[in-house]
């Protein structure tokens, strides 16, 4: 995202945030929040971009890129598998294009 759209949206998220964490915690939170977001991000870029070499990251980056290009309704945890548990869209065969 481009830095002035976030900037927008981090006041928005600090406003709504505002409402919700009590007030000596909300600049904590919100630095937290945004280190959380920044690892996802780069973390995001880099299974597009750099070679994965352990076996660990190598299966993120091909689940990853089964999120883009694999089935539908499945693999909504983009940087980790653990949300598809969660929510029960961890496809029944994960070495599988299509779920």
């Amino acid at each position: 995202m481009p830095p002035a759209g976030g900037i927008l949206l981090l006041i928005v998220l600090y406003q709504v945030f505002r409402l919700i964490v009590p007030a000596p915690w909300i600049e904590p939170f919100i630095a937290f929040f945004l280190v959380g977001y920044l690892a996802y991000d780069y973390i995001h870029y880099a299974t597009h971009h750099f070679a994965m070499r352990s076996k660990l990251l190598h299966f993120l980056k091909v689940y990853h890129l089964q999120h883009h290009y694999g089935a539908k309704g499945l693999r909504f945890g983009v940087s980790s598998p653990i949300w598809d548990r969660v929510f029960g869209t961890y496809p029944a065969n994960p070495r599988s294009r299509d779920g």
